[in-house]
């Protein structure tokens, strides 16, 4: 849908209904303060003064500069991990803890000499995974 108010429409209206609504009754005494609409969600804390300035060394500890990254691995990485050990024996079995590794490092040993040594050397740990990551989870249930 295209709007059919022009920008100078809409800061005309604006305009219109933002007045000053501040003022000593002196005429050069005027404040520049408009009644638009505050920016809380809600209503103010209790005892929160908006209007108040901390000092640097009263406020709060903060998170590291790249705690985003951290935060990413101890939320999404580590409870996955966490359900892959916990459920360690659904995927205990014998092909997948001593033939799987022993074909990959059997191949390893020949990783220098071709491409295709390298995707042998891969193709068990992506077996691994996949087996590991189709056990681990929950079915289905509907």
């Amino acid at each position: 849908m295209i709007s059919t108010r022009t920008a100078t429409q809409g800061l005309l209206q604006s305009l219109r209904y933002n007045k000053v609504s501040w003022t000593t009754g002196n005429p050069y005494n005027v404040r520049w303060q408009f009644k638009w609409r505050p920016a809380y969600y809600t209503y103010l804390k209790d005892n929160f003064d908006p209007t108040h300035v901390g000092k640097p060394e009263n406020s709060p500890a903060v998170r590291h500069p790249f705690y985003t990254y951290v935060q990413d691995v101890l939320y999404r990485v580590f409870p996955s991990l966490k359900t892959i050990y916990y459920r360690s024996e659904r995927y205990q079995d014998p092909f997948q803890i001593f033939v799987l590794p022993s074909l990959s490092i059997f191949f390893y040993q020949f990783w220098d000499l071709a491409f295709g040594f390298k995707a042998l050397t891969l193709l068990p740990w992506m077996f691994f995974w996949t087996r590991l990551r189709d056990r681990t989870y929950d079915p289905d249930i509907n």
